[in-house]
């Protein structure tokens, strides 16, 4: 688990769904380092599959529209 984590707020809307699109907005998140340009990275696993999938967008993703989509239905 990695310093700014925020494992709880993604779980709590996605866990469940074979799919979910997350959108990174900073003013829910927050930001353990202001001024200083940061990647975000999700981890995934689908269902009791111990593969990890990860996506990651580009430093500074939140301050315009970003998503990730958590996707295990081609899984």
């Amino acid at each position: 688990v990695a310093n700014g984590n925020v494992t709880a707020q993604i779980a709590d809307q996605a866990n469940g769904k074979s799919k979910y699109k997350y959108t990174v907005d900073h003013r829910i998140i927050g930001d353990p380092a202001p001024g200083c340009a940061k990647t975000y990275t999700v981890r995934y696993r689908c269902g009791n599959n111990p593969q990890v999938h990860e996506i990651s967008l580009p430093k500074e993703a939140g301050w315009g529209d970003k998503s990730v989509v958590l996707d295990c239905e081609g899984n």
